[in-house]
């Protein structure tokens, strides 16, 4: 895993009552890649304690394709409706949940980063999703431009649950992560994406393979 250099982070966003959006750009700077962020479709479960929130800014995602797209498959997954070719997404998940969550990263107080078992996923440029097979063998469907995932390294969350809504304020400017598809070991990408979305509750999404 990268080292996380200390890094200036700016305040966490504060839920105002205004548009639910959290937005900005992620990028690539060794590799010239980056892809503009707006976030303003969030759905979310809690399951055996643990919360799982899935955000994205694809029109017309839904519950049903989140939560079918999330459960375990060895077939081909259509991505049109969840990833964002040419953008991105985020899952972020958190065990011992209690109905609210705070958490920053680096942190004085802790050695472990409590970002690692959430992801954001990119597909950079202009492209279009290929049926093909990756290096293990896998049939799926693969964008054909630069696709990277990792998780925020310099980041201030602040989630809050309130019946079957959850509200997720996100101040986010470092990502460690690779390029999941190539050999090039850590990537690490830049970019501020702050701002506070709302996300529905989504049960289907109890069925989870990352739960």
């Amino acid at each position: 895993m990268i080292r996380v250099l200390p890094l200036l982070l700016l305040g966490c966003a504060k839920d105002d009552g205004g548009d639910s959006v959290i937005e900005g750009s992620i990028a690539l700077p060794e590799y010239g890649e980056s892809a503009e962020v707006l976030w303003d479709q969030a759905f979310f479960t809690v399951s055996d304690g643990t919360m799982l929130a899935f955000i994205t800014g694809v029109s017309g995602a839904s519950c049903s394709e989140v939560s079918s797209f999330l459960s375990t498959s060895d077939s081909p997954t259509e991505k049109e409706g969840i990833y964002d070719g040419g953008g991105c997404v985020m899952t972020v998940k958190v065990a011992d949940w209690t109905g609210d969550y705070d958490a920053s990263w680096p942190s004085d107080s802790s050695n472990w980063n409590p970002a690692v078992d959430s992801s954001v996923w990119c597909e950079f440029g202009d492209g279009e999703w290929v049926l093909g097979t990756n290096n293990s063998g896998r049939e799926d469907y693969y964008w054909s431009g630069t696709t990277w995932a990792g998780h925020p390294s310099a980041f201030e969350w602040s989630f809050q649950e309130d019946g079957d809504s959850l509200s997720l304020q996100m101040d986010m400017s470092a990502y460690d992560g690779n390029l999941i598809y190539e050999s090039q070991g850590e990537v690490e990408a830049s970019g501020a994406v702050k701002g506070a979305v709302r996300a529905r509750s989504c049960s289907g999404m109890e069925n989870a393979s990352v739960l």
